[in-house]
């Protein structure tokens, strides 16, 4: 095409000796070589050098003194946070499931999520409502031999349509953002009043989240991390600067994780154990310049509102 600026990949596959030496030529620190050779035989190479960035301090050079060891504290660090983080959404996708599907089967019956007219027009700026419950009903057939589904795909005439009760465990979370995102706004609004906001934060949170556990779920670097999909932030003062000084960092979405799990005794006992770990990995982060910066913390974040 004329006037590209696009050229030819031209780089050559590299031995995991080769690659070490490359790191090295690029001032970083190699004390035990071995070891380096190690950890990068079972971990990919372009995933490593992703962790290299923020030990930069131009393209392919690292800050002086930076070791090895610096950057596997780092990435050692993210799986730890992702971890939890991961296991954070679970809890909290776990109680959307719940009262999205409670409100909604009460309001519309088992298979109101089958009907367009149960749902505002447009279903979704990306997706029209038949794409969403073709979607589900392959997700329903992907999971045929769970048990519950066999029992149903044999006993009842709707299958691959399931009760609603019953489609929620086999959704996606980003089916779920969907749905939820779907509703009529009174009926979003319902459900966004069990969580103390209004139906287009509630909405907005959950694709933001939907979005973060794809990248736990694909083992993605999260810890300084600026987020592709922003939520719309409640307009309270917790939610702005300087309290909160970014919404498209960590330390946003924690708060909307604890936001959603504080709410019940049960819930909230979870919430409290991972606010914990959290709170501990925190204050140990990766020797970079302003790590605090990178993760979104403001200052005192420890005590902010709407996490302590």
């Amino acid at each position: 095409m004329s006037g590209s600026t696009k050229k030819a990949y031209g780089k050559n596959w590299l031995s995991v000796p080769d690659q070490v030496s490359l790191l090295e030529s690029r001032s970083l620190v190699v004390r035990d070589r071995a070891a380096a050779e190690e950890f990068l035989g079972y971990t990919n190479y372009y995933r490593f050098s992703g962790y290299c960035l923020a030990f930069q301090d131009r393209s392919d050079h690292f800050r002086s003194g930076t070791e090895f060891e610096h950057i596997i504290y780092a990435y050692q660090f993210d799986s730890d946070l992702r971890s939890l983080v991961g296991d954070w959404l679970e809890l909290a996708e776990i109680d959307l499931r719940t009262q999205a599907v409670h409100m909604f089967s009460f309001k519309y019956g088992p298979f109101g999520h089958c009907t367009l007219t149960n749902f505002a027009n447009p279903f979704s700026k990306k997706m029209t409502h038949a794409d969403w419950l073709t979607r589900l009903q392959k997700d329903t057939n992907d999971s045929s031999k769970e048990r519950c589904v066999q029992h149903f795909k044999n006993s009842y005439t709707q299958y691959p349509d399931l009760p609603l009760w019953a489609a929620a465990e086999v959704m996606t979370f980003g089916s779920l953002s969907r749905f939820i995102g779907g509703m009529h706004r009174k009926d979003r609004k319902q459900l966004a009043k069990h969580y103390h906001l209004n139906s287009e934060e509630l909405s907005s949170m959950v694709h933001h989240l939907s979005y973060v556990r794809n990248v736990c779920a694909h083992h993605g670097r999260l810890w300084e991390r600026l987020h592709q999909v922003k939520p719309l932030l409640p307009t309270s003062p917790e939610w702005k600067a300087p309290l909160l000084t970014e919404n498209g960092r960590l330390f946003c979405t924690l708060l909307f994780l604890r936001l959603l799990t504080r709410r019940t005794p049960h819930i909230l006992t979870g919430s409290n154990r991972f606010h914990a770990k959290i709170n501990a990995l925190l204050k140990r982060p990766p020797n970079v310049p302003n790590p605090s910066t990178r993760m979104g913390l403001p200052n005192n974040w420890e005590n902010h509102p709407l996490w302590i």
